[in-house]
């Protein structure tokens, strides 16, 4: 494994080389990336760097696993780093948990360590992660202690109009800012008195942080 090496990608708007944020907000216990590594199938090739169509995965990666992933703006890490990242099956990555909400269960947060490069280009990269661990969204709650807050989701709440999507044991709340920025929150109905929030992801054009805990949550606040 290759040492001292940076991968980082301009973005193609306004140019700059965004640093990823690696501050955990309050009450939560890690902060992940969404929106910039995609999973290839395990069972496909690494296509060629300017092939856009290929499969993705449906199975969420295991511990263990040396991983073909493809990486653009705003990856920005250093070979040997880790870095936490959002997993979601192919047809709720590329279309979202309200299209394909049976996925969240699917889904998961995964460590990751950068490899190496196996092609790369000015705006995107073929790399190796390598797995290091894999929580699945279900298990969140059993992996962090609770604590009881409510401002994320009173944030998500205060803006008009707001989303929700409701699927067994999960609720999902959104607000979109025409496409420019937002916020999400993930919860779950851990026992039957009370929801946790699990993620809360806050997006704009140069980010999109996904910030991993065990919040208790009024949802009639």
């Amino acid at each position: 494994m290759a040492e001292n090496m940076k991968l980082a990608f301009a973005c193609k708007v306004c140019g700059e080389i965004a640093k990823p944020q690696k501050t955990v907000l309050k009450d939560f216990k890690i902060i992940a990336y969404d929106n910039m590594v995609d999973w290839l199938d395990i069972s496909e090739s690494v296509p060629a760097i300017n092939e856009r169509k290929w499969a993705r995965a449906l199975a969420m990666p295991s511990c263990g696993e040396l991983r073909p992933v493809f990486v653009r703006f705003p990856f920005n890490f250093d070979i040997g780093e880790y870095f936490w990242v959002l997993f979601m099956p192919c047809w709720s990555y590329l279309n979202g948990w309200q299209e394909f909400p049976h996925e969240i269960a699917e889904s998961a947060i995964v460590k990751c360590r950068f490899d190496s490069i196996i092609a790369q280009s000015e705006d995107c990269a073929w790399v190796n992660l390598y797995v290091a661990e894999v929580t699945p969204l279900p298990a969140l709650c059993e992996k962090f202690p609770a604590v009881v807050c409510n401002n994320y989701l009173s944030g998500i709440k205060e803006v008009q109009p707001h989303e929700i999507l409701e699927y067994e044991d999960w609720l999902e709340y959104s607000w979109n800012g025409e496409g420019d920025c937002g916020a999400w929150g993930l919860l779950n109905k851990y026992n039957v008195d009370s929801y946790h929030m699990v993620l809360y992801c806050e997006w704009e054009f140069h980010y999109r942080n996904v910030y991993c805990g065990n919040l208790i949550v009024d949802i009639n606040a």
